[in-house]
């Protein structure tokens, strides 16, 4: 699976600050692939790991995790954070027990995508661990 597109889908209430450069998206992302079908990244109360792993968490699929269209869509491709995976083989990978985070890493690069418990999705290049925490219930 070599990335060859990245697209930000927003709502309508977003349309104010929805861009190629948008590090929070409350919608989902979808990743476009050479040869194999679309993956969508979006905050989800399905469960990720197993029957017994929190249902709030951070999934990916091959469908979209909404019914409808997005009201807005964004090539990101060439964003500086989005960029570095463009042409690369990704590999994607829960790093956390609560499956809050998203890590997607190719040979040379990663990107993290995580929830934190809301209804959105953050971008981050580096692992969010290390500069933000999990809020406490």
């Amino acid at each position: 699976m070599i990335l060859k597109a990245v697209m930000l889908e927003f709502f309508e209430c977003e349309r104010q600050y929805a861009s190629c450069d948008s590090r929070q998206l409350e919608r989902q992302i979808c990743l476009i692939f050479d040869a194999a079908e679309p993956i969508h990244i979006s905050w989800t109360w399905e469960r990720q790991i197993g029957p017994s792993d929190p249902p709030y968490s951070i999934g990916y699929k091959n469908e979209s995790f909404f019914d409808t269209a997005p009201d807005i869509v964004i090539d990101a491709s060439s964003a500086d954070i989005w960029r570095v995976l463009i042409g690369e083989r990704l590999a994607f990978a829960h790093p956390d027990q609560e499956a809050q985070i998203l890590r997607l890493k190719s040979p040379s690069a990663q990107v993290f995508c995580y929830t934190w418990g809301k209804d959105s999705v953050s971008i981050s290049a580096i692992d969010p661990r290390e500069h933000t925490s999990y809020p406490e219930s």
